[in-house]
């Protein structure tokens, strides 16, 4: 989550309403100006944030793998070392790549920068044979230089930016079952390895290691008097460890700072912002506000702060294991407890905070993450820990730019603190801030929402407290409501911004058919998941009905993206995977409704020679997607010796997976059984379906809420259990897979876990709207249980009237200019919109489709592709059942 919350931030830093991802260097700003070489001689390559400069003669000499040299620098001497490092190896013609520009230089030196990439500026690739040689000329032309650690290596000699490991030079590249570019490189034997990287230094066990580190061993004095017990966090600036002091043997929390890392736009690093936490903290001990400070200690230019182990839990754990609306929560004491307990939180960090900025000190980086929360005293107390970026009232030009989605401030320093302790506020009664980055009207558009929804009396008065601060912060001008629009009127909104978004993004000369999330730009944009097939599919289910003029503008777009990427596929212009969501199988659909059946079997038959030997059994990336797409088509164009390959794979093959979920896991693979067993009328795969259930059920219990949920995590966790209500990969995808199964069985077991999944589903809100890491998604499975008629009726009315909520909830989610004018929902990361099928505004588009026809009386099929492909299957099956014994089917 924290990763994929990692990328949705970076492909949000632009001015657009959109993620957007790009792989080019603006070569206009590059460090590229700056060399002097002989163009005739040298190849020339970019692909972000890397220039790479290759010489006729390569130094890789077409090695997949080999000893490197990366070098550091710091802001203030990359100059320098890079003309000489660059000069030296285009005068020796070395092989070589570079950080493109500034930028990209202080990115790689930042906090945020994985540990695997930090402090690598330049990169050398020379001759095996001379690598000993070339590592000491350019030591000996840098020696009398500092800069921060490249924390995956080895350290050359006594220089203190030259650094040397064993890995990629030129790696052979692989599009892997998820469609997503891998490299491998070749181990002593030729097989296909990957490159293995830690945050230390590794040297694959079938190479001799090359030891040219200092060997000094200065002894260290830190280690001598704290013992490292273990990690808290950890960052590419450093890490924060718990530790015990050696003779009292007291247990003490220490930070670490990286020498020339983190430096942030007031010039400060990591190393000066630790040095000025401890002065603070020193000042701020008398405010009962934070933990005691006791030493800093300097050591091979790196800072360590020691301080006070606070006793409590961290606010946003709290956050997120105890809110009401997150957990699901029936018990009215507990709620209570929670908002009582979260007015009296708030109320003291303002308090707290009021304190601090009374000494003339500004905490700037303020979150729930921050907030340590203490329950053993009667009333919760409340400590601050982080002031790694506080600065004093009197430096009014150093207001850092604090990378915390949901709570980026614009104003003066005096204001800073109180405005992010009411975002705080907000984030305790439901974490939703992310979307505060896409428009600051969305703070009182939350507001108004939150206080509609919860009856309690503590949360309403925290609600109309944040609220009179924020009219007076912000004045009417970012101040909006949820629009009143009827769902009828919102979806021919929908449709209408969907389709003027199409083609509007061009990246790196590639067309993005729609607006998407990020995941778009690691796949294809042709995905039924993420690309532009989709939205397609999306917009031809919900332009039901609509003019004409609106349905031929859907079919010049599908003639346009079918007719332009199938050409690319077979004519290996496009790369991509097997699967049906994001890889080649996506077009089979489509091209079948062209009636291109020739054409659709051919790419069917090339996945299935992939698919049936890929690990991957899912509906996702896997089999499973394969199977459900050719038990819609009846297998009609599948050989006969595909076809018997395929059952003999599904039968005496059990299909196994470390996840129950439906779309990766264990779920999705007992409805391919169901689909098989439809399509064949074979007993065989009904029987193999089941015991997938029945060992799928072994894995949903009731949590300390009383609802039913499962572990997204898997089947073998043996961490902390993470649930998810979700389609993707939880409760809501395991109950689509029970409303099958009884559909097709009238198993009474399968119907009784559904009524109660139903009534565990009953969310007011959550994080995201989306259909398969969403609400859409959860509000899908509803309509479909409602629809059909397969709950009892205490569990149905109160399902409806869940559902009616649910579909006001998605209204939170949509984005509308000054005028009213729909941009679309904001896709996952609540940061920017997205129109995909499966994180955006197409997929929600579906949902409240159907639940305009549900209100008609209309029935219709699931939103999601997959199930919408099962439920034609299943329709068929009980047609053609019916039909022959004329009866109401059953197993």
């Amino acid at each position: 989550m924290q990763e994929n919350m990692a990328i949705h931030w970076y492909a949000s830093s632009n001015s657009t309403n959109f993620y957007i991802m790009s792989n080019q260097v603006v070569t206009e700003e590059s460090f590229l100006k700056l060399l002097s070489y002989n163009i005739d001689d040298v190849s020339v390559y970019t692909k972000k944030p890397w220039i790479f400069l290759k010489f006729s003669q390569s130094t890789s000499e077409g090695r997949t793998a080999g000893w490197k040299i990366h070098v550091s620098a710091t802001m203030e001497n990359y100059l320098e070392i890079f003309n000489m490092v660059c000069g030296y190896c285009i005068k020796n013609k070395i092989d070589f790549k570079f950080l493109a520009n500034e930028k990209f230089l202080k990115e790689i030196n930042s906090k945020e920068v994985s540990r695997l990439s930090a402090g690598k500026f330049i990169v050398v690739y020379p001759k095996e044979s001379e690598f000993r040689t070339v590592i000491q000329d350019i030591s000996d032309l840098t020696i009398m230089y500092d800069g921060p650690e490249v924390l995956t290596d080895y350290r050359y000699s006594s220089s203190k930016i030259i650094y040397y490991r064993y890995g990629e030079i030129d790696p052979i590249r692989r599009i892997n079952t998820y469609g997503v570019v891998e490299t491998y490189i070749l181990d002593n034997e030729a097989n296909f390895v990957k490159d293995e990287k830690f945050p230390y230094p590794f040297t694959p066990n079938w190479i001799k290691k090359i030891s040219l580190e200092d060997e000094s061993n200065e002894e260290s004095l830190l280690l001598k008097k704290y013992i490292p017990m273990q990690a808290i966090k950890f960052s590419s600036s450093g890490g924060v460890y718990e530790v015990t002091e050696v003779n009292s043997r007291k247990i003490f929390v220490m930070k670490e700072a990286r020498k020339f890392t983190g430096q942030d736009n007031t010039k400060f690093y990591s190393t000066d912002r630790l040095k000025r936490e401890f002065s603070f903290l020193k000042l701020l001990e008398r405010t009962d506000f934070v933990p005691q400070v006791f030493e800093i200690i300097e050591e091979k230019g790196n800072s360590y702060l020691i301080e006070e182990k606070l006793e409590g839990t961290n606010l946003r754990e709290y956050i997120y294991l105890h809110n009401p609306l997150l957990t699901n929560e029936k018990n009215v004491k507990k709620i209570d407890d929670y908002f009582k307990n979260c007015l009296i939180i708030f109320n003291n960090i303002i308090a707290g905070i009021g304190r601090i900025n009374d000494f003339g000190i500004y905490v700037q980086d303020l979150s729930e993450t921050n907030i340590i929360v203490n329950f053993e005293t009667n009333e919760p107390t409340v400590k601050l820990i982080d002031l790694e970026y506080a600065i004093l009232k009197k430096e009014l030009n150093g207001i850092t730019n604090i990378q915390t989605p949901g709570f980026s401030y614009i104003g003066e320093i005096e204001g800073i603190d109180i405005y992010k302790v009411y975002i705080i506020g907000i984030c305790m009664i439901f974490p939703i801030q992310n979307m505060f980055e896409f428009n600051r009207a969305n703070v009182f558009k939350s507001i108004q929402y939150l206080k509609s929804i919860i009856n309690n009396k503590y949360a309403q008065r925290m609600l109309t407290q944040i609220e009179k601060y924020i009219i007076s912060f912000d004045g009417a001008a970012n101040i909006c409501k949820v629009s009143p629009d009827a769902v009828s009127q919102q979806l021919d909104q929908i449709i209408n911004c969907i389709l003027e978004s199409y083609c509007i993004l061009e990246v790196d000369h590639n067309k993005i058919f729609f607006p998407a999330d990020p995941q778009v730009y690691n796949t294809n944009p042709y995905s039924i998941a993420h690309g532009g097939l989709g939205v397609l599919y999306s917009l031809r289910r919900i332009s039901d009905g609509k003019e004409r003029m609106i349905l031929t503008e859907i079919q010049n777009i599908s003639n346009d993206i079918i007719n332009t990427t199938y050409g690319a596929l077979f004519n290996d212009c496009i790369d991509i995977s097997s699967g049906l969501m994001i890889g080649e199988l996506s077009f089979v659909y489509f091209l079948m409704c062209e009636n291109k059946k020739l054409e659709a079997w051919n790419i069917f038959n090339r996945s299935f020679k992939t698919l049936k030997n890929s690990d991957n059994t899912g509906i996702y990336y896997g089999i499973s997607g394969l199977v459900i797409l050719g038990a819609y088509f009846g297998f009609e164009g599948c050989s006969e010796t595909m076809f018997s390959e395929l059952q003999e794979l599904l039968l005496e093959r059990r299909l196994e997976t470390d996840v129950v979920g439906l779309y990766e896991g264990e779920s999705g693979v007992a409805l391919i059984y169901l689909a098989m067993y439809m399509v064949t009328n074979d007993r065989r795969y009904l029987d193999i379906g089941e015991s997938h259930v029945a060992n799928i059920l072994m894995y949903v219990y009731e949590n300390s809420h009383g609802n039913l949920t499962v572990d997204r995590v898997g089947k073998n966790n043996s961490g902390n259990k993470i649930e998810s209500p979700f389609l993707y990969n939880g409760l809501s995808g395991i109950g689509y897979m029970l409303f099958y199964y009884y559909k097709v069985t009238k198993n009474d077991e399968y119907s009784n876990v559904l009524n109660n999944i139903c009534l565990s589903l009953d969310y007011d809100i959550h994080y995201f709207a989306t259909l398969m890491r969403g609400l859409a998604g959860i509000t899908d499975l509803l309509i479909t249980c409602l629809q059909e008629g397969v709950l009892c009726d205490e569990v149905s009315e109160r399902t409806s009237k869940v559902v009616d909520q649910q579909i006001k909830t998605l209204k939170l989610f949509e984005q509308r200019d000054e005028s009213e004018i729909l941009f679309g929902f904001l896709g996952e990361g609540n940061l920017k919109i997205s129109h995909d099928l499966h994180s955006g505004s197409s997929g929600i588009a579906l949902v409240l489709y159907r639940y305009a026809k549900y209100k008609q009386g209309v029935q219709t099929a699931p939103s999601e592709f997959a199930l919408y492909l099962l439920d034609e299957i299943f329709r068929k099956w009980r047609t053609d059942y019916e039909i022959k014994t004329g009866m109401e089917n059953i197993a």
